[in-house]
């Protein structure tokens, strides 16, 4: 199993194959989709994909999923 973290919050538990092939939580995708590709011609050239904004600092923590400001998907309950 593979326990994924955002600023100290576990966002997803998952066995490892099905963290990789399915991932639920919005951060484990984006985690997934930032995997470089080393099998093209110029894996170094590559852009990353990206969440827009910025980590929350630590002092600042949002209430609920730490996420919510960054995530494509949040609403006031997810």
């Amino acid at each position: 199993k593979i326990n994924v973290l955002y600023c100290g919050q576990t966002v997803e538990t998952a066995p490892s194959k099905e963290l990789v092939t399915m991932p639920h939580h919005p951060y484990t995708q984006a985690l997934i989709r930032a995997i470089p590709d080393f099998g093209s011609a110029m894996p170094h050239k590559s852009r990353l994909n990206t969440l827009p904004g910025a980590i929350p600092l630590l002092e600042q923590l949002p209430i609920g999923c730490r996420l919510g400001p960054r995530c494509p998907y949040a609403q006031r309950e997810c």
